[in-house]
């Protein structure tokens, strides 16, 4: 542990006074990420894409294949289910429904029913691939980061850097490295259900592409908002976590068993240990009402875009310009008449 002699005013965030405790040198990296720009992150996803690549390769090149071509085969079915639902509407409410013009849409309806069934065992498939890849990646940076800590001279454990950046790459490196896997593939997954749906409709009309991105944007706004939140609280209460760790070992390791009792240290220790753990509750019950609030924000919005959307179908469909373009119909717009 590193000391410091300069008092440090921890702000009024964490409301907990913890001068003899400095924050470590690698914590400069957590500020870093907390006040990085869209353009930065958007600038660094392809290198962590690619390493996440290159890592689930090494653990387990199947199960990439395989969680690949099952995410696009999701997008695929997702694709082929929407352009079997537009099949369905226009063979039921191009006129009037009468039982022939059901009996006409069962086909459309058996292929619809196929679609979602094939959308089903695809996602199952990926997400089991998925979920075998992880641990594997796991493993094998957990087994490299052995390696190398075995390998290295023994004069390098006498390097304070050294032991900060084994400490970080044991606690928590190799989670982070599955971690990193898995959100790449649910990336994957996002990305090919959006050109799924961006294809089907340009089907439709042009137009309701941007409709579709416009709606999608308040909820990814509201996400991003509530997970900055959160990491930023992370950060803020670093100190207090750290000073709660060290009351835990001192109340519960074997070397200080004795001392604690001898001094009568019990009743103070405990009282500093719920002490910041009360502001730690504090700070978590807040952040969850914020985090609702944003997610409110966003989902409202996004359900007014999303009625926009339909609206703007609607308006198409009564002019005529979605029947003439949906997939397998005529493109000539009088072969939809005009609702009169």
């Amino acid at each position: 542990m590193r000391t410091t002699h300069a008092p440090q005013d921890p702000g009024p965030e964490d409301g907990l006074d913890l001068p003899e405790l400095a924050p470590p040198r690698w914590i400069r990296h957590h500020g870093e990420m907390a006040g990085a720009s869209w353009f930065r992150i958007a600038r660094r996803m392809p290198v962590l894409v690619g390493q996440a690549v290159v890592l689930a390769w090494r653990s387990g090149p199947r199960d990439l294949l395989a969680t690949v071509l099952f995410t696009l085969g999701s997008g695929a079915t997702t694709a082929w289910a929407l352009v079997a639902t537009t099949s369905v509407l226009a063979e039921l409410f191009a006129e009037v429904p009468t039982p022939a013009r059901v009996a006409a849409a069962l086909p459309s309806l058996l292929m619809l029913a196929l679609a979602l069934v094939a959308r089903g065992g695809c996602g199952a498939l990926a997400g089991r691939a998925r979920a075998r890849l992880t641990p594997k990646v796991v493993l094998a940076a957990q087994h490299g980061l052995l390696a190398d800590a075995t390998s290295v001279e023994l004069r390098a454990f006498d390097d304070s850097d050294f032991h900060d950046h084994l400490f970080r790459s044991h606690t928590r490196g190799y989670d982070e490295a599955g971690e990193l896997v898995r959100q790449t593939t649910d990336l994957l997954a996002g990305l090919v259900g959006i050109v799924a749906a961006a294809g089907v409709l340009t089907a439709l009309h042009p137009s309701l592409v941007p409709l579709l991105l416009l709606a999608m944007v308040p909820q990814w706004w509201g996400a991003a908002a509530s997970a900055r939140m959160r990491y930023r609280m992370v950060l803020a209460f670093t100190e207090g976590r750290r000073r709660k760790h060290m009351l835990e070992q001192l109340m519960t390791a074997r070397e200080s068993a004795a001392e604690v009792r001898s001094f009568t240290m019990e009743r103070n220790l405990l009282a500093g240990f719920d002490r910041i753990a009360r502001r730690e509750l504090d700070i978590h019950l807040k952040l969850a009402t914020r985090q609702s609030v944003v997610r409110l924000v966003g989902d409202t919005a996004s359900g007014l875009v999303t009625a926009g959307v339909f609206a703007v179908l609607a308006v198409l469909l009564v002019q005529g310009w979605c029947r003439s373009r949906s997939p397998g119909r005529p493109s000539s717009r009088s072969a939809w008449p005009r609702a009169r």
